[in-house]
């Protein structure tokens, strides 16, 4: 019993990441059953919203954050004086600005700018916390920050699910007052337990240029990973998203929660060694394990369909499905790739593939725009846009390797 304790104790944030990765895929589910078609269109673009400020909504600050503060003493950490002040700027400013731009857009009403605004600001502190507490090595905490919006937003779908007639009003209404419960709990408690120390360490100059490689790979990352949905929402509407949001959930979200979990492991192994044979080798058994669970999803969604568990009809959707299962083989891959660059990649290496990707990116989105007139075209675009990555990561990655062995 000590030893099964000691065991949780130990892998405590792991458990954290994969019941929040447990509780949005169940939630999506569920909710698709209790929503209207368009309240469901609502709630699956506030969700990507939301998940797009979760690794977006600092601009890449939070990282350089991590680079540069010193965490060689117990619970102190040493800090920018510019990068803090940096950081609420950003905090502030581009929170209002975001959340602006994305209700003009997406909701165009005023309670729904406001319900943004707040939850932009508390999902960015949030976002902030996770890196504080997980610089400071707590990282049970750190994960808890992380996917504590996940957890409260299942048990209110189960909630649902008892008492039912509940309006997605309350649903978002719901999810802000969570965001800023734990976000401001969550400064009491750093204020707490860690002491915290600002001084002049950095010039600004190089904290900005270093903040930009940083933007440059979240935004590419952005805009493969949610910016098909808001693609669709603008030319298709909230329910045509709601339709797309919810296959994507189904036969793409185990594999980024596969994908999560092979990006922390393989980043260890590629570390301790790496070789073309070893990373080949890799790549082959990540391949059949992608096929494996491509298989396993579309058996589960045929007889979830049959019996009424699940709103998948393959008879429709066939096309949609295998494409949403080609592009969740392809993350799998890009997160073997992803892993060996954390790993040994350089500097510079890291920089030109994202600039190489966003110029290649944007004039094929420019090319194919006019004939993304369907949900299995905009899926298509995606996949392509993944193929594209995976091309010019692993281009980049060889060629480090290979003037390195010279």
């Amino acid at each position: 019993m000590e030893k099964l304790k000691g065991l949780i104790f130990k892998h405590s944030s792991l458990l954290i990441m994969a019941i929040g990765s447990v509780s949005i895929f169940l939630s999506n589910i569920i909710l698709k059953d209790l929503l209207s078609a368009e309240s469901y269109g609502v709630y699956s673009i506030f969700i990507t919203y939301v998940s797009i400020i979760s690794s977006f909504g600092l601009l890449g600050f939070e990282q350089v954050f991590l680079r540069i503060t010193d965490n060689s003493q117990k619970d102190t950490l040493v800090t920018d004086s510019a990068l803090i002040a940096i950081l609420i700027f950003v905090w502030l400013i581009f929170g209002f600005i975001c959340a602006f731009l994305f209700d003009h857009y997406f909701f165009k009403s005023t309670i729904y700018l406001e319900l943004l605004v707040i939850s932009t600001l508390g999902i960015s502190l949030s976002m902030f916390l996770y890196n504080v507490f997980r610089i400071n090595s707590n990282f049970f905490v750190a994960q808890l920050f992380s996917n504590y919006w996940k957890i409260a937003l299942f048990l209110i779908s189960i909630s649902i699910l008892l008492m039912g007639n509940i309006t997605i009003e309350f649903i978002l209404n719901f999810l802000v007052g969570t965001f800023l419960l734990f976000s401001f709990g969550g400064l009491l408690l750093l204020f707490r337990k860690i002491d915290f120390k600002v001084q002049k360490t950095e010039k600004p100059l190089r904290i900005l240029l270093f903040a930009f490689q940083f933007f440059i790979s979240l935004l590419t990352l952005s805009i493969i990973g949610q910016g098909d949905k808001l693609f669709i929402e603008k030319n298709f509407g909230l329910e045509k998203l709601g339709e797309y949001f919810y296959l994507a959930n189904i036969f793409i979200f185990p594999f980024s929660m596969l994908q999560s979990y092979v990006g922390f492991k393989e980043l260890v192994n590629f570390k301790k060694s790496f070789s073309k044979q070893f990373f080949l080798r890799k790549i082959k058994n990540i391949n059949l394990m992608g096929l494996l669970l491509s298989l396993f999803l579309l058996s589960i969604s045929w007889i979830g369909s049959e019996v009424g568990i699940l709103k998948v009809n393959l008879n429709v959707n066939l096309w949609l499905a295998v494409v949403f299962l080609m592009i969740g083989i392809s993350k799998l891959n890009y997160a073997m790739l992803s892993s060996v660059f954390g790993a040994i990649g350089e500097v510079n290496s890291i920089f030109r593939a994202n600039f190489q990707f966003l110029g290649i990116s944007i004039l094929f989105v420019f090319a194919c725009y006019s004939w993304m007139n369907s949900l299995i075209l905009v899926s298509l675009a995606i996949l392509i846009l993944w193929i594209i990555r995976i091309l010019v990561w692993n281009y980049n990655l060889f060629k480090q390797v290979n003037e390195n062995s010279v």
